[in-house]
């Protein structure tokens, strides 16, 4: 009877090596998490999203609720550097805004940045009441004018800035405010 022998597998597990994920310098360089891999060529791509609480430090409904997604572009050394590619509340709380009796304003925004970079901007504005069909389309407009205004003056980084730290939608909300009472104003979603 032939016996068996035995070949022993090198664990796979020990040879991986952990990488500390970092956030771009424009959100400040903060050390986010943890990467894991074998083979740091394989880590460029990656994507890792990232609640804004844990970047800004702030517990705000609009820190706690949104996210940032993070794509990581090359590794130096043990360190993994990112780039945003995008920006995204929870469904749960744009629901939460939207009650009875009151108008909700929808607006999908296609922008070109000072610096060339496209992007794609998904803002919300609910009014304190509802409001007639005349209205709702006085306000769109101011709302859509107000954002495209602000949002191709600036470059990229300042963009992210802007819309993590709210002075967009800050500046926006005075803005709109003049046409008719509004309650929020909230950008959804921003793609790159």
């Amino acid at each position: 009877m032939a016996t068996k022998t035995r070949t022993r597998k090198s664990d796979k597990w020990k040879l991986k090596r952990w990488y500390m994920v970092v956030t771009p310098d424009y959100l400040g360089d903060k050390e986010i998490g943890e990467i894991i891999s074998h083979d740091p060529e394989n880590i460029p791509g990656r994507r890792i999203k990232v609640p804004i609480s844990d970047i800004t430090g702030s517990f705000s409904p609009e820190a706690v609720y949104a996210s940032v997604n993070l794509r990581a572009t090359r590794v130096d050394g043990s360190k993994v550097v990112t780039e945003v590619d995008g920006y995204e509340m929870a469904f749960s709380y744009l629901k939460s805004l939207a009650r009875k009796r009151r108008s909700v304003i929808h607006s999908v925004l296609d922008i070109v940045l000072k610096d060339g970079k496209k992007v794609r901007v998904k803002a919300m504005l609910v009014t304190l009441k509802k409001v007639s069909h005349t209205v709702k389309s006085n306000l769109r407009k101011a709302f859509e004018s107000a954002i495209v205004d602000r949002v191709k003056k600036m470059r990229y980084p300042d963009f992210v800035n802007a819309v993590v730290k709210g002075t967009l939608v800050a500046d926006v909300f005075k803005e709109v405010n003049k046409v008719n009472p509004v309650e929020t104003v909230v950008v959804k979603k921003f793609e790159a």
